[in-house]
């Protein structure tokens, strides 16, 4: 009864920090630079042994490999292959207005890449969801899109350089035959979604940033309200401990 006593007593009190909360939450969340998200999808499968064609072996007998996944996020993110999306976006010049407006090296370029893009695995599946966010709703679906269509060549050439081994080798024309075909049946890499232009910003998260500013406010307003009437209270307990002055007399 107490506490309910203390927060009608200091209702405006409240009401002002909840409202100052409130509104300077919901003011900075609209003023903040929208960033957007566009995702593109891809199914990574490991490629064709090189003696397994020569063998007569499918593609499917290979030894499964639990890191597999895992290292080709890393192989996505390489050096080779970001420096190939730097050049196909353009982005040491598109990005120079953000940053000084001079243009970008082609390095600066790719580190700021690697931290506009998230590569995650869906659901312990083979598939990889290549995510790239941006001011510019166009360049973040173009760098979606153009992540997953450079990783796509890098893995095809790697394939070419088996094909070119096979060839080599000293085989007859129908094993080597037989061996491209299990090659060619194997693609190491499909895109199967293609990076859409987004339609909503991702950040900042507008419903998420003013519910917490309802809740932070209403929180600081009670607590402002209850530590004010502590410090009212105080003087008052002061004299309550104080003795009385005859008691200090006869103790003297």
């Amino acid at each position: 009864m107490k506490y309910w006593q203390i927060i009608k007593v200091r209702f405006v009190t409240i009401l002002l920090v909840f409202l100052l909360t409130a509104v300077t939450t919901t003011v900075v969340t609209f003023l903040l630079p929208k960033t957007y998200m566009s995702m593109s999808r891809i199914s990574v499968e490991k490629d064709t042994s090189d003696i397994a064609p020569l063998n007569g072996m499918q593609s499917g007998e290979t030894a499964f490999d639990p890191y597999f996944i895992q290292t080709e996020l890393e192989v996505i993110q390489s050096q080779k292959v970001l420096d190939k999306v730097v050049a196909k976006c353009n982005l040491a010049e598109k990005w120079k207005r953000i940053y000084g407006g001079n243009l970008l090296h082609p390095i600066e370029a790719r580190k700021i890449l690697k931290k506009a893009i998230d590569i995650r695995q869906f659901r312990k599946t083979s598939i990889i969801e290549l995510r790239a966010y941006g001011r510019d709703r166009s360049l973040a679906r173009d760098i979606a899109q153009a992540l997953a269509e450079e990783y796509r060549s890098h893995r095809t050439d790697e394939q070419m350089k088996r094909v070119e081994i096979i060839k080599d080798a000293d085989l007859p024309d129908d094993e080597v035959e037989k061996a491209l075909k299990v090659m060619w049946a194997n693609r190491p890499v499909k895109i199967i979604d293609d990076a859409d232009l987004p339609v909503q910003a991702v950040r900042p998260n507008i419903p998420l940033n003013i519910t917490l500013g309802v809740i932070v406010g209403l929180i600081l307003g009670v607590g402002l309200a209850f530590f004010i009437e502590y410090l009212d209270q105080l003087p008052k307990r002061f004299k309550e401990k104080q003795p009385p002055p005859q008691t200090r007399r006869q103790d003297g």
